[in-house]
């Protein structure tokens, strides 16, 4: 796949409330689109939506924003169990060893992938593939992490 060019669908578990924040990006050029995998640059927790290999895992983005040479602030979504179209929802990885995260250099939630060298930090463990093996329930919360959210 490839980043996102819109926003795309934001669904969260209804019975675990999501916890959003606002969490505050540099002086940059950028688009975050509804449902962009949010991560914060290494050494500066400023957040991005164009992550690199040992960017840390935010959240996900609850409200588009766009930025012209600008700093400011997204919604983020931190934590809750959140519905996701990706190829990685299959049987084989619910409750896995690992963790889900994402291919470096997108912020696109059907690119989870397993967590590996050269992949973002962290996003979460799947807990619940739908029957095709194409979306599932991921949970997101800071306790479906491990204490860093790296990769290490």
């Amino acid at each position: 796949m490839a980043a996102l060019a819109d926003n795309a669908v934001v669904v969260y578990d209804p019975a675990r409330n999501p916890i959003k924040r606002q969490w505050k990006t540099g002086a940059i050029t950028d688009e975050f689109y509804r449902g962009a995998l949010v991560t914060c640059a290494a050494g500066t927790g400023l957040a991005v939506v164009t992550s690199v290999d040992a960017s840390e895992f935010v959240g996900v983005c609850d409200q588009r924003r766009s930025f012209t040479g600008t700093a400011g602030n997204v919604w983020v979504i931190l934590d809750a169990i959140m519905w996701f179209a990706t190829t990685y929802a299959a049987d084989a990885n619910v409750a896995n060893t690992g963790y889900a995260a994402c291919t470096a250099a997108s912020d696109n939630p059907a690119d989870i992938i397993q967590l590996a060298a050269g992949t973002t930090g962290q996003i979460g463990t799947l807990v619940q593939p739908d029957v095709t093996g194409t979306s599932g329930w991921f949970d997101i919360g800071i306790g479906a992490r491990s204490p860093r959210g790296t990769n290490a």
